[in-house]
């Protein structure tokens, strides 16, 4: 449980940096955590301590040090931020001790990363919530036993969440780190050629296996349905397309597998909250 009056998260965004020079972080909250989508960001720890968090690294920096972070000249970091108020009994359980308050965790299973990032919009969502109610309660006058009590509810949702992030890092340390040949030749055929259907039955012939063996090795060795991880990979391609071209979205619809821009939209949405065009309008 969180203490009353604690936060669990402090903050949260998705940042697009490009040649920020390193520095400590500002916001509130002891601790900071980051999740490289693409690109990468350095991390530095006096005296000589460098690292460079690249996709799939989960990295944590107490802001009590004098770690810092930024995107040296010519790199473009795409990541997801935290920063928060650990719970008591809350350790750095599974993550790499790079310096003092400096820690690293690699996650390489494709479904543990699709997991974090779907957790980690629920809390970027649910913290422009929380500062959504407390401007309209201090506006509105609000009585303050029920604002402690919508304030709790916030507090709680965004504590389990953050448990969650770090639950799924965990997970990944238990997990075979071993990719069976025949799924990852699969799957590598699928992303050379993003248009084409991509139907379980194709990846396991492909494979040389069964369909429903095929879908319990992929799952149990990259903790996701084939099926919801071939349609995340076309959404980011499709995503990628929008930001770096300027081909109509019905082209983009048909160049990724999708049988119409009706469906594109539908799914686009889903999972990046937001509609095609609207998302090509904010990352150009």
């Amino acid at each position: 449980m969180i203490p009353d009056g604690a936060d669990a998260v402090a903050f949260a965004n998705h940042v697009e940096w490009t040649n920020v020079p390193p520095a400590r972080p500002t916001a509130e909250g002891l601790w900071m955590l980051t999740y490289t989508i693409r690109g990468r960001a350095a991390f530095r720890y006096p005296p000589r301590t460098e690292i460079f968090a690249t996709a799939g690294d989960l990295v944590l920096l107490r802001r009590d040090t004098p770690g810092t972070r930024g995107v040296l000249p010519g790199d473009r970091w795409d990541a997801l931020s935290l920063r928060f108020d650990p719970w008591p009994e809350w350790t750095p359980a599974g993550f790499e001790r790079v310096a003092d308050g400096l820690y690293r965790k690699h996650i390489e299973l494709a479904g543990h990363r699709l997991a974090l990032q779907e957790v980690w919009a629920r809390i970027i969502a649910g913290v422009q919530e929380r500062e959504t109610a407390r401007a309209l309660a201090s506006v509105a006058g609000t009585d303050r036993p029920m604002l402690r009590r919508e304030e709790r509810i916030h507090v709680e949702l965004l504590a389990l969440w953050i448990r969650e992030l770090f639950l799924i890092a965990r997970r990944e340390s238990l997990r075979a780190r071993r990719i069976d040949p025949r799924v990852l030749g699969a799957l590598q055929g699928a992303i050379a050629d993003p248009s084409a259907p991509h139907k379980v039955a194709d990846l396991a012939r492909r494979a040389g296996m069964s369909g429903a063996h095929f879908a319990h090795v992929f799952r149990a060795q990259l903790g996701v349905a084939p099926a919801h991880l071939m349609r995340s990979m076309r959404l980011r391609q499709v995503a990628l397309l929008l930001e770096s071209t300027d081909d109509p979205v019905g082209v983009i619809a048909e160049r990724t597998g999708f049988g119409s821009i009706f469906e594109l939209s539908r799914q686009f949405r889903r999972q990046f909250g937001t509609s095609p065009r609207a998302y090509r309008a904010k990352h150009r």
